[in-house]
């Protein structure tokens, strides 16, 4: 296949399989969590549990949903929830790409050990973006199931291309808080933190580490802190003490499950609940 037809393929499966399918429970979720926005509720402290992590992603919406109503979209568009949806899902594929193009490069440089690859270089990077995104793992995550994880995943592979591609204080700083914006989206990438610091200490110094571990805190820390004032057991039971579900069909679980029972799979699942 060539390149602009591998192109073709990649924006037009997500563009429609994104439109055709409307995604699991957890983009359902996120199409209400466009509503209760509208409404000016906060799904934190109101309705069924729809928001479980930092505030970002519902920042994110909100600001698609403000545009949406700047632009009078439901004025001409017949079925919004389905359009909103979809909205939603051009977000992931925006970070998706963005990441893919991260990778190609990151490639790219450690092939050649430059910061920088050169015109030709540019052609082996789009490949390398295009065979990533050609993974099925990847579109089935964003057009078919819709999962926002490709936003902090993103964060932190920008976070991770700033610190070792423009080794200078500027660059460490900005990892950091790109990590922290990835942070306020999911707490996953808060397993990342103490590496990043690591590094920034060994290059850098104390001082310096110390301002990125600052960094890193102040953009979870400055949107959940308004979110407490409003309604504090919102955030402590619905963030701070979130966990996940017990009878996951993914990961280490749905293994335990098939192949041994059903009691190792909810043993399994509560192993790591403790864990993690």
């Amino acid at each position: 296949m060539s390149l602009p037809l591998a192109l073709i393929a990649i924006v037009g499966m997500r563009l429609a399989l994104g439109y055709l399918f409307g995604g699991t429970s957890d983009q359902r979720g996120y199409a209400a969590l466009w509503l209760f926005t509208e409404a000016g509720q906060n799904p934190y402290a109101e309705g069924p549990r729809i928001m479980a992590w930092p505030p970002l992603w519902w920042m994110v919406i909100g600001a698609m949903a403000q545009v949406w109503q700047i632009l009078g979209l439901d004025a001409w568009i017949s079925d919004g929830l389905v359009a909103r949806s979809f909205a939603i899902k051009l977000c992931y594929f925006v970070c998706e790409i963005a990441g893919a193009l991260f990778l190609g490069r990151t490639i790219v440089w450690h092939r050649r050990g430059e910061a920088l690859p050169s015109p030709d270089d540019r052609a082996v990077m789009v490949r390398y973006s295009v065979c990533f995104l050609l993974l099925p793992g990847t579109w089935i995550i964003t057009s078919l199931h819709g999962n926002f994880d490709v936003i902090p995943a993103f964060l932190a592979f920008a976070a991770f291309w700033l610190l070792h591609v423009n080794q200078d204080k500027t660059s460490a700083a900005v990892a950091a808080l790109l990590l922290g914006l990835g942070m306020m989206a999911r707490t996953i990438p808060g397993m990342l933190v103490l590496p990043l610091l690591v590094e920034i200490h060994r290059r850098h110094g104390r001082r310096l580490s110390l301002w990125s571990a600052l960094l890193f805190l102040l953009p979870t820390i400055l949107s959940l802190f308004p979110l407490y004032l409003l309604a504090p057991d919102a955030v402590l039971e619905r963030i701070l003490g979130y966990r996940g579900n017990l009878e996951g069909w993914w990961g280490l679980g749905i293994v335990a499950r098939l192949l041994v029972s059903g009691p190792a799979a909810e043993w399994v699942s509560r192993l790591n609940l403790i864990l993690f």
